[in-house]
Order: C-alpha cells, then structure tokens, then sequence
C-alpha cells in the first residue's frame, strides 16, 4: 500500500513539487495533493487548476472510480464556468507517457509504477484576473472528483512561506480533496 501511495504521488509530481513539500512533512495529506498537482501537464502549458478524478484505488472516493456520467459532467461544468479560458483532459494513457518521459533517468521509480497508478485528470486554464482557487473549491465537490488544485498557489509557495505557515498557521491551502457528500 505504501508503495502505491508512494508511486502515485510521485506519478504526477515534478522535481520542485516533491523537493519542495516533502522536505517540511513526509506524508501529509497536503503534501501528496501538492505534489501530485505540479504534474508537466499543468506546468508545461499554463494551467491553473487541476482537476483529478476518482479512480477505484483511490482513497479519497471510497475505492469507486469516476462513471462516465460524471467525467462529462465535471467537463461540462468547468466548460461552463465564466473564469475558465480553457480545459485539457488527460486520460491515464496520456499521464503514463508523461510519467515515463518526466522520470526517464529513473528506472526504479518507473519499473515501481503502472498505468493504472496515473489518474485521469482536467487541466483547467483560467483566465488572468480570476480567482483559480474558486474554481478548484467548486470542482471539488462535483461527483468523480478525487481532488482539484490550484497551481497559482502552488507555484506562489516556497519553501520558507510553508516552513512559517506551519509554524504561525496561516498557510494558504492549494489542494481540495473530495469532500463527503
């Protein structure tokens, strides 16, 4: 279980991501949303929130994956969203390549992972002047959703500002996990 936990947030991750989280509280809640957040997918292209749906291994959605009925609707409605310029859907062939490609100098972590660790995703870019933390609260709580992030937050944290959030409270939240319904 460990192992798959490890390899599924490694999946997505980049270097920063992990470096960067993992360094302040190995295994936290937090950090495994975040570092599966920085995948190349939303850093490569500019996207601002990203939008992981459920699979059946997953912890956040009861062991039961996304339905069809609810991938287009979460599609549907992040289409429909006045702040959102643009939305990318990246199924788990699509994140295996990228996983392949982004950890190409190191077999072991790609001998330890399977296309079915990767999870469907929306890569969802918002327009300049909103506000990308909204849109990732309100996909959070749609049906088929593990958990959405926003990359703007992301990339605004460092390792310092998380090191005092801890330490003073008031770290800003990037990830969304699902929500009980």
């Amino acid at each position: 279980m460990v192992k798959v936990v490890a390899v599924a947030s490694a999946a997505a991750a980049t270097a920063w991501g992990v470096n960067s989280l993992t360094a302040l509280s190995p295994g936290s809640q937090e950090n495994d949303i975040m570092a599966m957040s920085f995948s190349s997918a939303a850093s490569s292209e500019g996207y601002d929130v990203s939008v992981f749906l459920c699979k059946e291994s997953d912890p956040w959605c009861d062991g039961r994956g996304v339905t069809e009925a609810e991938r287009a609707d979460v599609l549907r409605t992040l289409e429909s969203r006045p702040e959102v310029e643009k939305v990318a859907y990246e199924d788990q062939q699509q994140a295996w390549k990228r996983f392949q490609e982004m950890y190409k100098d190191n077999s072991m972590l790609r001998d330890a992972a399977r296309p079915s660790d990767m999870p469907e995703s929306f890569q969802v870019r918002v327009k300049p002047e909103a506000d990308a933390r909204a849109v990732a609260v309100a996909a959070s709580r749609l049906p088929g959703v593990a958990t959405a992030v926003d990359q703007r937050c992301g990339k605004r944290q460092t390792r310092l500002r998380i090191l005092i959030g801890r330490i003073f409270g008031g770290q800003e939240q990037c990830g969304f996990p699902r929500k009980e319904r």
